[in-house]
């Protein structure tokens, strides 16, 4: 006789914290019958915003866009005044149905004080009030809007960009595939690719997104005669996906949705379009919004952040030198700031710098041209201060004693000595 198979854990590798809180929720809705109705389903997604972990600060300016007619909130790095930036036209999630502005305050101020970019929080009409295709129509109008005066609102048009989280995500690829303005970039959490996707069936209950609640937002998003495999609703059943613009794609390894998010990424790498797919370990949905109860989940929205910085700067075709004038390609050295570490670090045959600290940073390169070290974010002055005073401690490179400021751009007027 031959020993039965060992079942096999489906929680195997899942974060402890992250068990702890799907516990919590399955013990919470124990005594629901059958699919959540949409006042549950409201409640559970404003629900999720306390436990977020508390933002950076940033700043925040609350706006109407496309005549009037769309709220919108506009979150900006401290000290960033009206100086162009890159920026995310943003999308939050809940099913269509669910969440706005105020569920995912937290996530798009940690997005725009640690990504060094603005966020426009798009408080697109739900459903079923407003069903398909309203919230695309609202999001095409935002998006239009910031493309057609983009220094009106402090964003650099080379580098404006859609991103969402799980529903919002959704959004976001449609819009970027049918957009006229040529985007920079997509930033997806979590997405949901496909209203109906059979790859959900292994997850179907007990992971925070459950089949039944996915169900339950087609069912209020939908209009009669839209299949789920439309384009317009399931991006992965369109083409097209060589004209989609780079992509940043995070999922969690035990999210349902996981295996959409690949897909999407697989299809536009195939497609010759640069996606970078990254897969958190141990976490489950919505991850990047639990980072107050489930610390994993905080230290992989950091990631997600570092990504963003990153992409801004691979991606930026001019950054002005504010001593001489001189365009990006001139740049030729940068440092690397990161806490109490300086490194120098490059990105093909230019280096690009990033600097991440607490209250400041962003992007420090060396001019070709001038010799001069730009600091060209105005809310780079407090981290360029600050390290400016601790030269010694930055392994042995020196900063220069003094910046000069010419209206909001710092500078130095000496080289870095090595």
């Amino acid at each position: 006789m031959t020993d039965a198979p060992a079942a096999v854990d489906a929680r195997a590798g899942l974060d402890p914290r992250a068990r702890r809180f799907l516990d919590l929720v399955a013990a919470a809705g124990k005594t629901r019958q059958g699919a959540p109705t949409l006042q549950e389903l409201r409640v559970a997604t404003d629900g999720l915003a306390a436990f977020a972990a508390p933002p950076p600060p940033a700043e925040r300016r609350d706006d109407v866009v496309a005549a009037g007619r769309i709220a919108v909130r506009f979150y900006a790095p401290l000290g960033a005044a009206d100086a162009p930036l890159p920026a995310l036209v943003y999308f939050h999630g809940g099913g269509w149905v669910s969440g706005g502005i105020a569920s995912h305050d937290a996530i798009c101020a940690t997005l725009s004080a640690l990504g060094l970019c603005r966020v426009i929080a798009v408080d697109y009409r739900l459903a079923p009030e407003h069903r398909f295709p309203s919230a695309l129509d609202d999001g095409r109008a935002v998006l239009e809007a910031i493309a057609a005066r983009p220094r009106r609102h402090g964003v650099d048009p080379k580098r404006l960009g859609v991103a969402g989280d799980s529903a919002g995500a959704n959004l976001a690829v449609v819009l970027a595939r049918e957009a006229t303005t040529p985007l920079a970039l997509q930033l997806l959490l979590c997405p949901v690719l496909s209203p109906l996707a059979r790859s959900r069936a292994e997850r179907a209950s007990g992971w925070l997104i459950e089949e039944r609640t996915m169900a339950a937002y087609w069912d209020g998003y939908r209009v009669p005669g839209l299949s789920p495999d439309d384009p317009r609703v399931a991006p992965l059943s369109g083409g097209g996906f060589a004209r989609m613009p780079p992509a940043l794609v995070h999922v969690a390894e035990f999210d349902p949705l996981r295996d959409e998010g690949a897909a999407y990424a697989a299809a536009l790498t195939a497609a010759g379009v640069r996606a970078d797919l990254t897969v958190h370990a141990g976490l489950i949905h919505h991850f990047y919004g639990l980072g107050g109860v489930v610390p994993a989940g905080q230290a992989a929205f950091g990631r997600v952040c570092d990504g963003l910085r990153r992409a801004w700067a691979v991606g930026a075709r001019s950054w002005p030198c504010a001593p001489c004038g001189a365009g990006r390609a001139g740049l030729r050295r940068s440092l690397r700031v990161d806490g109490a570490r300086a490194d120098l670090g490059g990105v093909g045959d230019r280096l690009i710098g990033l600097a991440s600290m607490r209250g400041g940073g962003g992007e420090i390169a060396e001019c070709g041209t001038c010799d001069d070290f730009p600091l060209d974010l105005p809310h780079n002055r407090i981290g360029a201060t600050r390290y400016a005073k601790r030269g010694s401690q930055l392994r042995g490179l020196t900063w220069p004693e003094s910046y000069s400021s010419t209206r909001s751009k710092f500078s130095t007027r000496a080289a870095i000595r090595r």
